[in-house]
């Protein structure tokens, strides 16, 4: 999808993989492998400042990810769908204590989701959240 030049395209097959994951044996990692295509830039947008966050349509348009974006784009893909549609999601912004470096994750019910095939239940303990932006927040 990434490497398609218009958002009509990028926006057939947005919705096609969104159907797969209605079906898939395990929708979840699906989702984490299907944004590894994406090309990633340094920071395109303040996860500090959810007024500034792009609707899933503006990310699809702009196709433009950094790490805050491809969490994004993990939960509108699993959003969008009929399969996860009810389930409960927050945003995490994490801090690691021992490296310093923050990052972000998807919570979706009781699983933890990350960039690098990653799916936990609980945080590992240098991980600690900075900011949970909760399932009001995100469907505002």
């Amino acid at each position: 999808m990434f490497g398609l030049t218009s958002f009509e395209d990028r926006l057939v097959s947005w919705s096609k993989f969104r159907k797969q994951l209605e079906t898939s044996d395990d929708p979840l990692l699906d989702v984490i492998c299907f944004y590894q295509d994406a090309i990633l830039q340094s920071n395109k947008i303040d996860p500090w400042n959810q007024s500034a966050w792009p609707t899933a349509w503006e990310l699809l348009d702009a196709n433009r990810y950094c790490s805050f974006l491809l969490i994004l784009g993990y939960y509108y893909s699993l959003k969008n769908t009929d399969r996860f549609a009810k389930s409960n999601y927050s945003l995490l912004v994490i801090k690691d204590s021992i490296n310093g470096y923050i990052s972000y994750r998807l919570k979706i019910d009781n699983y933890i989701l990350g960039y690098d095939k990653e799916i936990l239940q609980t945080l590992p303990e240098n991980l600690y959240i900075l900011r949970t932006y909760t399932q009001a927040e995100l469907n505002k």
